[in-house]
């Protein structure tokens, strides 16, 4: 992965977007019925085959994470719509809008559009990352605003941990915190949940902002 944003590859973050919507799970498997042996043999010669964005989570996140990356690679070769047709299932308000859009895309105004406050961070991600995908689907000029430009350093600088070259991010895992860190780890966020409001994603943490 080059660091320079003109070569950034959306792929692994496509698939970790379309994984995080449980409504494509259905046309996933369809189509992956259809073109098993293609997307299969596709996949598994990928480089991202095993990459930590799949193994990560749980055995069904990691299978359909790869069973995505294997329809990305087919409709990359062959151009059977088949990922158009699973955004179009999972995000069909934000699918429709960006591809009856005619003007220059203001990432930041679709982003607030199509989100809100209950939405977890990987929901947010994922609207973002299908936003700057259906642009590129039908060739429309994304503004490089404050928001794209926060996300393809974010997603580049994650890319370059689990490649080991990160100086801005740090592995956690709740798994390594001792006893005593985890209970008072507890209490804090029971005192600000008691005194403030309840955390549940990153617009809770912003809402201490204003």
């Amino acid at each position: 992965m080059n660091d320079n944003k003109n070569e950034f590859n959306l792929t692994l973050f496509l698939i970790e977007a379309l994984v995080s919507n449980k409504k494509v799970f259905s046309i996933v498997d369809k189509s992956y019925e259809k073109y098993s042996y293609g997307a299969y043999k596709l996949a598994k010669e990928s480089e991202y085959y095993n990459h930590p964005i799949f193994t990560g989570g749980s055995i069904l996140r990691n299978i359909m994470c790869k069973r995505i990356l294997g329809l990305i690679l087919l409709d990359m070769q062959d151009d059977k719509n088949i990922i158009d047709n699973i955004i179009k299932k999972g995000w069909n308000n934000l699918y429709n809008y960006i591809k009856n859009y005619k003007e220059d895309i203001m990432l930041e105004k679709v982003v607030l559009r199509f989100s809100n406050v209950n939405m977890t961070d990987d929901e947010i991600n994922a609207i973002t990352t299908i936003t700057i995908v259906l642009a590129n689907i039908f060739e429309i000029n994304l503004v490089q605003d404050e928001i794209f430009n926060k996300y393809l350093t974010m997603q580049i600088e994650r890319l370059n941990f689990y490649d080991n070259n990160s100086k801005n991010f740090a592995q956690f895992c709740y798994n390594n915190l001792t006893k005593d860190e985890i209970k008072r780890s507890e209490s804090i966020y029971n005192r600000i949940c008691n005194k403030y409001h309840q955390i549940n994603n990153i617009n809770d943490i912003n809402n201490f902002r204003k």
